[in-house]
């Protein structure tokens, strides 16, 4: 559902659902996490807020995306 708003640029709305995705340890899979963070990172570079998006990026990854696969991930 977050996605579904974000892709309609209801950014608020897709950000507290995918924060509420990462505020639930133990209910969601590992991998719910990874797109949570990658979905905040997209969201915030759409905003313009890179260093935020860059931090939300990196914790999608495990903190292995630099600012070169950051774009890259983003289609730049």
């Amino acid at each position: 559902m977050a996605n579904v708003h974000r892709n309609r640029g209801d950014f608020e709305k897709a950000i507290a659902l995918f924060q509420d995705i990462i505020s639930s340890p133990g209910e969601e899979e590992p991998e719910s996490f990874a797109h949570a963070y990658m979905g905040l990172g997209y969201i915030h570079w759409r905003m313009g807020e890179f260093p935020r998006a860059l931090e939300m990026f990196s914790k999608s990854s495990g903190g292995t995306i630099t600012p070169f696969t950051a774009t890259r991930e983003i289609c730049l």
